[in-house]
């Protein structure tokens, strides 16, 4: 998808952008996590938190997609 929508140094800006939005991601959850097991004194919490994110990210795979396709129909 980043190919078809980007060109030339927006390309290699935007793949910049991809590979550090997990790093970033990761970092994140090194300090998110162990924060909510302790206010929260369990798994549980963290867990769902988890979860949660997962879903959005889902959601966004899903919306990004019929964007594109929208996109590709024009």
């Amino acid at each position: 998808m980043i190919g078809k929508w980007f060109r030339g140094k927006e390309l290699s800006t935007a793949i910049g952008y991809i590979m550090t939005m997990p790093e970033i991601a990761s970092a994140a959850n090194s300090f998110v996590t162990p924060t909510i097991y302790d206010n929260f004194n369990g798994l549980t919490y963290p867990l769902f938190f988890s979860v949660f994110l997962c879903f959005l990210s889902f959601i966004c795979g899903v919306v990004l997609s019929i964007l594109d396709k929208k996109n590709d129909m024009r």
